[in-house]
C-alpha cells in the first residue's frame, strides 16, 4: 500500500513495486487521457518531485498545484479508484415519442384553442397574446 508523508515541507509518496508497475501500465496504455496524466503525475511525485513542480512544469499542460495535490491525497485514500471519474448523469432530453406527442397535441392545433388571439403559432413570440 502506498504511503504518504511529509518530510519537512515536502510531500513524499512511497509506492511498492506492484503500485509502481500498475501506474506505469496506466500511464503508457490507458485509453483515457486523464488517467494517463494522473498516473504520470503520481509517478513523478513518487520519484521525488514536488506536486507543486509537477503541476507547473512536469506535465504536458500546466496544472494548478492544488489540483495535483488533490490527486495525490485521493490516491493515498482511495488507491487506483481515484484515477477514474465518477459516472456522470446525462442531461435529460426529449425522447422521440414525447416530441411526436407534443406535435400532435399542441403544434398541430390552433393557438385559439389555447386562448391565444393569433391564428398561427410563431417562434418569435409564442406566449404573447
Amino acid at each position: 500500500m502506498s504511503r504518504l508523508y511529509k518530510d519537512g515541507l515536502r510531500l513524499k509518496l512511497v509506492l511498492n513495486k506492484r503500485e509502481r508497475k500498475t501506474l506505469t501500465h496506466i500511464r503508457d496504455r490507458s485509453s483515457k487521457p486523464y488517467q494517463r496524466e494522473r498516473a504520470a503525475a503520481l509517478l513523478k511525485i513518487a520519484n521525488g518531485l514536488s506536486p507543486h513542480r509537477v503541476g507547473l512544469s512536469g506535465l504536458l499542460r500546466k496544472r494548478d498545484p492544488d489540483t495535483v495535490y488533490s490527486w495525490v491525497y485521493a490516491f493515498s485514500a482511495l488507491g487506483f479508484l481515484s484515477l477514474s471519474h465518477a459516472p456522470r448523469r446525462l442531461k435529460s432530453s426529449l425522447t422521440q415519442a414525447y416530441k411526436q406527442q407534443l406535435e400532435k397535441t399542441i403544434i398541430q392545433q390552433s393557438p385559439k384553442d389555447y386562448s391565444f388571439s393569433r391564428s398561427r403559432w410563431t417562434l418569435s413570440c409564442p406566449f404573447r397574446q
